[in-house]
């Protein structure tokens, strides 16, 4: 399995492990040379989360095929997967050069032709993986690879999923930088390729001036605000229609296809006289960004695909109010599924009733003859993350940290609202946040910052 432990110099069947070349919540990624065919590869260790559970397992096979039958160019190509003494692997080509997020930060913004000549080449990857029905779900300069001939390649489906396993991201794992998050993966409703549409946007965005949309947004609940309810800072350029159309907050409402994203940018280039990188010259949203305890609700809101109505009735002090009733999971773990992708793994129950339900205050109080167990638990980088249930139905979340890092937590649920931890500079060992109160099918929502890693989950 993998662990906590540098396996450089370890062998695992035919691979010699080499530099581990790096590390998160769902496995760690070594230069390796594979012996029985004799080629350098790059070796993804998976977590041993997804290895010790069946379906889990065989969901990562089965995604693992249909990955490795991608023929783009520009998607990293794999070799191999399966398990090795228990071991879930995926062996991939190991190629040389920067990631977008070190080109940008080294080199700075990029002239518009050569962003789009990026969004380009990595339009055509998400394409390629939509035509067999697979979502990245976490596309943004870390996970764009140039070698040293300025070729892109799209790496890490590690939060991929099948588009019929859409449903997944109501009570799943939501995985991946808010910075390029579309405003619906913080709902409750389905979620389709388009998040990829607006996720590459996003990344064109970053690609033009240097830094992402909503860069003035320092918070998770000010960034998720401002993807639902604010635009993107223009340039006053030909671009700006491109940006508003592919992070348009309503997901039919932006480009079908990362090809027609690519013919727009390609035509606002035309148009753009000047070959130097834009700057942003529009003023910050007025939006609202704060997100306060104080929950404002909307009675019995409908659920629809129109995010931009589904929220027109609040101030975004709280993310919206779950009207789906079904059992808690992982209360009940007969009701239980861990879902994977190559390397992400989700959590998903069985579907009930779907009901609409009125938000009010909570008026139960936990009393001391209360009794807790830990009902969920996972990790965020390195510091394991534990969710509570009281016996008379309020939630916590405990944070076990192994590094001094900065650190926070936040817990929601429609009756309580936000509930904070306090922020740290340097994480202790332990801490929590308030409790919420969550009574019976309540879907509650876990934010947890740690160091780089961040933790975005729907649980009911």
């Amino acid at each position: 399995m993998v662990t906590s432990h540098d396996l450089t110099g370890s062998r695992l069947g035919d691979y010699e492990i080499g530099e581990r070349l790096g590390k998160g919540g769902m496995g760690e990624v070594y230069q390796a040379v594979d012996t029985r065919r004799g080629r350098r590869v790059a070796l993804k260790l998976l977590s041993s989360a997804i290895a010790d559970d069946t379906s889990a397992r065989d969901r990562f096979m089965r995604e693992s095929r249909t990955a490795a039958t991608l023929t783009d160019p520009h998607i990293l190509p794999i070799h191999d997967w399966g398990e090795i003494d228990g071991q879930l692997f995926i062996d991939m080509r190991l190629v040389g050069g920067r990631d977008l997020r070190r080109v940008i930060s080294e080199d700075g913004p990029m002239s518009p032709k050569t962003a789009v000549k990026i969004i380009a080449q990595i339009g055509s990857a998400i394409d390629a993986a939509h035509r067999v029905g697979l979502i990245h779900r976490d596309v943004k300069p870390d996970n764009i690879v140039i070698d040293d001939h300025g070729f892109a390649y799209l790496v890490d489906f590690g939060l991929a999923m099948h588009v019929t396993d859409t449903r997944l991201t109501n009570a799943g794992y939501a995985i991946g930088s808010f910075r390029y998050m579309a405003p619906e993966r913080f709902g409750v409703d389905d979620v389709g390729p388009q998040v990829d549409i607006y996720a590459l946007t996003c990344v064109l965005y970053e690609c033009l001036v240097g830094v992402p949309p909503f860069s003035y947004a320092t918070t998770a609940e000010q960034m998720i605000a401002a993807h639902l309810n604010a635009d993107p800072q223009k340039f006053g350029s030909p671009f700006d229609d491109v940006i508003a159309t592919g992070m348009a907050k309503r997901p039919d409402a932006r480009y079908p296809d990362a090809a027609s994203l690519v013919e727009a940018a390609q035509k606002a280039l035309i148009q753009t006289p000047d070959s130097s990188p834009l700057r942003v010259i529009g003023p910050k949203s007025t939006a609202p960004l704060n997100v306060s305890a104080d929950v404002e609700q909307s009675v019995d809101r409908p659920q629809s695909a129109d995010v931009a109505q589904q929220y027109a009735t609040t101030t975004l002090r709280a993310l919206p109010p779950v009207n789906r009733s079904r059992p808690r999971i992982l209360a009940l773990t007969v009701a239980a599924v861990v879902i994977v992708g190559l390397g992400g793994w989700y959590v998903m129950n069985n579907a009930g009733s779907t009901t609409t339900r009125t938000a009010s205050a909570p008026t139960h109080t936990a009393t001391s003859a209360d009794t807790a167990e830990i009902v969920w638990r996972t990790n965020v980088g390195a510091a394991e993350v534990s969710l509570w249930l009281s016996s008379s139905g309020y939630n916590w979340v405990t944070v076990a940290a192994t590094s001094a890092l900065t650190a926070d937590a936040r817990i929601w649920s429609p009756q309580s609202g936000w509930r904070t931890s306090q922020v740290y500079a340097s994480a202790p060992t332990e801490f929590t946040t308030p409790r919420v109160y969550a009574p019976g099918s309540t879907c509650i929502r876990l934010i947890v910052n740690y160091g780089a890693d961040t933790l975005n989950d729907k649980i009911c």
